[in-house]
């Protein structure tokens, strides 16, 4: 290929296959401005000092040696209430979400799933060059028939996020057996990603328990506040999980990360469910906050509200200029018009956040009015 047929990614000597060609690397759009407060992640909780005391007391031979899952595993499933052997620990839920791509995926095969959805989803159905077949989620109750509309023989893969990410939206449990049952009757695997689930109520992790073909994934670096340490989990029948195991790392966490883990599922349990109340109070104080203004926001049951502005752009640029990040999406992720905005736990974020979004759509409401009010002129001046 001659150097003026290609685009402007970067020369390689080797050529990707032809599904992942065109793919772009996972980006999170940043703001020029410098920014401190950074509501465009749903992070959750620092964990107290007391979590990382794990890292003091670490035998050095368990540095020396592979890291071995299976303490955690058992502090999980007894967590969960589940049976030990149907949870797995991976590289952070999104290592259980591609092993489940993997497994399921190829280019003769489907993935249904909503619109908006995770990011990750489309990626890992274009790069196994499957079909993706997604069905508006943008508000409201999660769309049951228009999904069981789109699962055929071809289906290997039905997603259920929920909470959605970016609107926050919660599927029935009614809803998602239905789903269940139908890619259950075309042999495709049903995976429910479940990384907000701490935060709301609709916790549908007891349906792995419940036969063959699906999966649920968790993670800790939401409701837990420790990303940094790439832990998630998925649960599912033991056949399945053998399946999951063939793909993927032997070894995907490191033992300083499972030793942390376990310190934290064990003693900080009362810390999150206060940080997820004071998540559900500012998130609806925001919510009230922007609906004062005709600002439409989502449902959401997640740490963060998805509003949808006349101009997210400007919006975000100037959360920006006041050295706050929230996250801004794109046409192809279906939300180009809303902001997803991380809700602080803490009161003077909070506090900060609600001042700054006041500040910014007074001036918006002053712009819009003096614009009414020069055509209003105009008008009556012809």
């Amino acid at each position: 290929m001659a150097d003026n047929d290609r685009d402007d990614k970067p020369s390689s000597s080797v050529e990707p296959v032809e599904a992942i060609g065109d793919l772009d690397p996972y980006d999170i759009p940043r703001p020029q401005s410098p920014t401190d407060l950074h509501l465009d992640g749903n992070l959750g909780p620092e964990p107290s000092a007391a979590s990382l005391k794990a890292l003091e007391a670490i035998d050095p031979t368990e540095v020396r040696k592979y890291p071995d899952p299976s303490r955690l595993e058992a502090a999980i499933a007894e967590h969960e209430e589940v049976p030990v052997e149907r949870v797995m620990v991976t590289n952070g839920s999104n290592g259980a979400l591609d092993r489940a791509c993997r497994i399921s995926l190829s280019s003769d095969r489907t993935m249904v799933t909503t619109r908006p959805t995770f990011s990750l989803f489309p990626m890992f159905a274009e790069a196994a060059g499957a079909e993706l077949r997604q069905v508006g989620w943008r508000t409201g109750s999660f769309p049951t028939e228009g999904i069981l509309e789109a699962i055929d023989d071809s289906t290997g893969l039905v997603v259920v996020v929920t909470p959605n990410n970016p609107t926050g939206l919660t599927a029935r449990r009614d809803a998602v057996v239905r789903v269940v049952d139908r890619a259950r009757e075309v042999g495709a695997l049903t995976l429910i990603d479940h990384a907000y689930v701490e935060y709301t109520d609709r916790d549908l992790t007891s349906l792995a328990l419940e036969g063959e073909g699906i999966v649920v994934t968790r993670t800790f670096s939401k409701a837990w506040g420790m990303a940094g340490i790439r832990i998630g989990y998925a649960v599912a029948s033991p056949s399945l999980l053998e399946t999951l195991s063939v793909v993927g790392n032997p070894y995907p966490v490191s033992s300083l990360s499972l030793r942390v883990a376990e310190r934290r599922l064990a003693s900080e349990d009362v810390s999150i469910d206060e940080h997820v109340q004071t998540v559900a109070e500012h998130r609806a104080d925001l919510r009230n906050l922007l609906a004062s203004y005709g600002v439409e926001t989502t449902d959401s049951e997640a740490n963060f509200i998805l509003p949808r502005f006349e101009d997210a752009g400007r919006v975000h640029e100037a959360l920006a200029d006041t050295g706050i990040a929230v996250r801004a999406f794109n046409e192809r992720e279906g939300v180009d018009s809303g902001l997803r905005i991380t809700v602080p736990d803490d009161g003077a974020k909070q506090e900060r956040l609600t001042r700054a979004l006041h500040a910014i759509l007074e001036s918006e409401d002053r712009s819009s009015n003096r614009s009414k009010a020069r055509e209003k002129s105009n008008t009556e001046a012809t």
